[in-house]
């Protein structure tokens, strides 16, 4: 045991900044200025803060006593995982958390992130609250600490998928020892669109030769260039500001009505949907609006007759070309076909095996005289049933089966397709803030739906709203029309 041991002197220490007082609990000099730190230190991270998109998810990786984190979570639309190892730190973490009153948003996990999942030893000491401890298998840089700790880390990558929490939007990272192989460790998370921005510390003398050059590839491979660079005190110390090229993530081809290209990514909760329901259709299990053997008392035409009159209330007429983007099992789609001209119905499903289904229970000779367009989605198909240029589009269930963080992946398809002429009614449930329904389900936050139209240059009205309760949640069952101006 050291004999020269800082015991703790607990104190609050009120902050102020812009309109609001923050409270933090600091017990030595180190944890005071660190929540002095939030207005004098570090203007930038604070500011990139304030200017985030919300509702969004926010990760401070190494959060220390969490003054930046705590600052982001007083905002209820910013959820927040805020990650310190150290159980001192940790401590003043959440005890901060509590001293604020933050809510269910704020998330403070006492680990750490690297290059491995596995347990490690954290070089530290319980008596030096507020300090930068690194792992013991790194150079030291001359610090000395008085004990170790065992620390449970994983991987980013790992963390996503045993958890299944949702896609970050914005990323702080302040590990400057192990930061090459903390985000080698998130190659899949961070190559996803979802991740707009990412700020991190980088010290130049904390890289074996050739690693540095090697994280900053990294970053361009995965999509983002550097904004900016902070320069600190320390000459090789810099906080680096890296955003996804195009800002926020969609890609470029799916702003742009000029471009010819355009960059198809594929959902990966797809697989898994389609994979399960596939299953559950083959062992005889009645489904909601897939297959042909529907719950309820409907038989498999009859159900989706309502759809098409809704699209005729709304001026579709038989001379219009329509996309059905999740035909599924042409429930409604065989409706449609039906009443327009032949060639004019696009059906775009994730399999093929849904509107298979549905063709077999539709009369052949309509089929034969309608020629339906029936593709699975992909790149060829999508701009295939953009260049018909579609004055109609319709969605219905399908967005609430997509992850929230797989939004912006389905609406970057769906704006490739339409133009300014083109009416996109979609059908989905939404509420005040995204909830699981099941494994396959969602109600989605419809302010986050807004904002992804917005950032596609669309606009919406909502159309009609009926209030359900399902697993406990209160939501509305709306329908929504889009448009994309020109």
């Amino acid at each position: 045991m050291s004999d020269d041991l800082q015991l703790p002197q607990p104190h609050l220490v009120d902050v102020a900044v812009r309109d609001r007082t923050l409270r933090f609990l600091a017990v030595n000099d180190v944890t005071e200025g660190r929540a002095t730190a939030l207005i004098a230190k570090e203007p930038a991270i604070r500011e990139w803060i304030e200017g985030f998109e919300k509702p969004c998810v926010f990760w401070d990786i190494g959060a220390n006593v969490g003054v930046h984190a705590i600052y982001a979570g007083l905002d209820e639309q910013v959820s927040v995982f805020a990650i310190e190892p150290n159980a001192a730190n940790h401590y003043l973490l959440a005890a901060n958390a509590e001293l604020n009153g933050l809510g269910t948003n704020f998330n403070a996990l006492c680990m750490a992130f690297s290059g491995k999942s596995e347990l490690r030893r954290l070089c530290c000491s319980q008596f030096r609250a507020g300090a930068s401890f690194p792992v013991v298998d790194v150079k030291l840089q001359g610090r000395k600490f008085a004990a170790e700790e065992t620390v449970l880390s994983c991987t980013i990558d790992d963390f996503v998928k045993v958890f299944g929490v949702e896609f970050p939007q914005y990323v702080k990272i302040d590990v400057p020892t192990i930061t090459d192989e903390l985000i080698a460790g998130a190659r899949e998370t961070f190559a996803h669109p979802a991740v707009r921005e990412i700020f991190v510390e980088l010290d130049t003398n904390a890289f074996a030769p050739g690693r540095y050059e090697a994280t900053l590839k990294f970053m361009a491979d995965s999509g983002f260039r550097l904004k900016a660079r902070h320069q600190k005190k320390k000459p090789t110390l810099g906080d680096y500001h890296f955003v996804r090229d195009g800002s926020t993530g969609a890609p470029k081809s799916a702003k742009s009505k000029e471009s010819a290209d355009f960059v198809f990514q594929e959902a990966a909760f797809s697989k898994q949907f389609v994979s399960r329901i596939e299953q559950q259709i083959a062992s005889g299990v009645p489904q909601a609006t897939l297959g042909t053997n529907l719950k309820g008392t409907l038989k498999f035409l009859e159900s989706g007759a309502g759809g098409l009159n809704m699209l005729r209330s709304w001026g579709m007429q038989p001379d219009d070309v329509c996309v059905d983007y999740g035909c599924g099992s042409l429930r409604i789609g065989a409706h449609i076909i039906e009443y327009l001209q032949p060639g004019h119905y696009w059906g775009l499903d994730v399999t093929s095996t849904f509107y298979e289904q549905g063709l077999q229970q539709m009369d052949p000779q309509v089929v034969q005289q309608k020629q339906p367009n029936l593709r699975v989605i992909d790149a060829a198909s999508l701009n295939a049933a953009r260049d018909q240029k579609p004055t109609y589009m319709l969605c219905v269930g399908v967005v609430s089966h997509i992850p929230p963080e797989e939004l912006a992946i389905f609406f970057d398809q769906v704006f490739w397709i339409m133009n300014p002429d083109t009416k996109f009614y979609l059908k989905f449930r939404t509420a005040e803030k995204e909830a699981r329904l099941s494994t396959i389900s969602w109600a989605q936050d419809r302010n986050r739906i807004a904002r992804l139209i917005a950032e596609r240059g669309g606009v919406w009205e909502s159309l009609s709203c009926k209030q359900v309760t399902k697993a406990g949640v209160t939501m509305d069952d709306q329908w929504w029309c889009i448009r994309r101006p020109g």
